[in-house]
């Protein structure tokens, strides 16, 4: 399935001018004005549903489901990180960042969480582990 089919007008518009050569989901992609990731799972109509400050999950119509997710923040989030965590440098470089361990690194690192918080973060971890996803982060 294109990552565009399935889509309202309005949502494909922007997913082009945001990343014109997305063909396929899933797919990950580094928007830098915004400095943060949209990650598709699956090309459905959707609507969004903030789980905190960081993170909107994109649910779709019919069943509820996830199916994508937008993580803002994105590099000040590896910076903190890897200060906090040095071992988290492995997972990730200037350059390029598998989403699974973003998600599972601001996760963890998450002072208050609630169980549906939990929820979310560890599916699209294990959505984005299952996918292999990674994203190029590039200067604005």
């Amino acid at each position: 399935m294109t990552a565009h089919e399935g889509f309202d007008p309005e949502t494909v518009r922007w997913l082009e001018s945001i990343e014109p050569g997305v063909e396929e989901c899933p797919a990950a992609f580094y928007n830098p004005d915004g400095d943060s990731i949209t990650f598709l799972i699956e090309a459905t109509e959707y609507y969004g549903q903030r789980v905190d400050d960081r993170l909107t999950v994109y649910r779709a119509f019919d069943d509820d489901r996830i199916v994508g997710s937008y993580f803002k923040g994105v590099r000040i989030v590896v910076e903190l990180l890897t200060k906090k965590m040095p071992g988290f440098a492995h997972f990730h470089n200037d350059r390029q960042i598998k989403i699974e361990h973003l998600f599972r690194a601001n996760f963890y690192d998450t002072e208050c969480v609630t169980e549906m918080q939990a929820s979310i973060y560890m599916d699209l971890a294990g959505q984005a582990e299952r996918t292999g996803i990674e994203a190029t982060l590039c200067e604005a």
